[in-house]
């Protein structure tokens, strides 16, 4: 995968492309719980429990953060946050929802709209808080049947683009 700089020497792209009609930038997260299975082969495999589904939440949002400021850069691209799980709570509206949380603002449950300033902890001064300029309406699909062992993958795909910011 190609990494771009973006403003700031110390953030990268998990991809960039390049077509006739401009650039696209890609950042992905892949985040698959604990499970066991076989692949295709037969071969057996285990995946860890990866845990701190706050902090993934937190980092999807911010990857559209930074695409939409990719997207608002001179010459302007698009972008696209693609996030792919084994995690139903994560698409999921969780059951202490209402309840305080660090992470309320970053949940990406099906049906959510990702708009305006989403606040860690409740607190708008925090340094994990993120502001977004566009609103996105989240939607999951699955990406495969279900895996004997570890479940429904399914992924979360945003498009952040120009046209969807307020002109600045």
């Amino acid at each position: 995968m190609r990494q771009q700089d973006v403003g700031d020497p110390r953030e990268v792209l998990d991809m960039l492309c390049f077509t006739h009609a401009g650039s696209t930038a890609v950042e992905f997260k892949f985040y698959p719980t604990a499970g066991q299975g076989k692949d295709l082969r037969g071969e057996e495999f285990n995946l860890r429990e990866q845990g701190a589904d706050d902090l993934l939440r937190h980092g999807f949002v911010h990857d559209i953060f930074r695409l939409e400021r990719f997207c608002q850069a001179k010459p302007a691209g698009n972008g696209l946050a693609l996030l792919m799980s084994n995690v139903p709570a994560l698409w999921s509206e969780s059951a202490c929802a209402g309840q305080a949380s660090h992470d309320e603002d970053f949940r990406l449950h099906e049906g959510t709209t990702l708009r305006e300033t989403r606040a860690w902890a409740g607190q708008p001064d925090h340094h994990k808080t993120r502001t977004l300029q566009g609103n996105y309406d989240l939607r999951w699909d699955d990406y495969a049947p279900p895996v004997e062992g570890l479940g429904q993958f399914r992924y979360l795909a945003v498009e952040v683009a120009p046209n969807r910011l307020p002109a600045g």
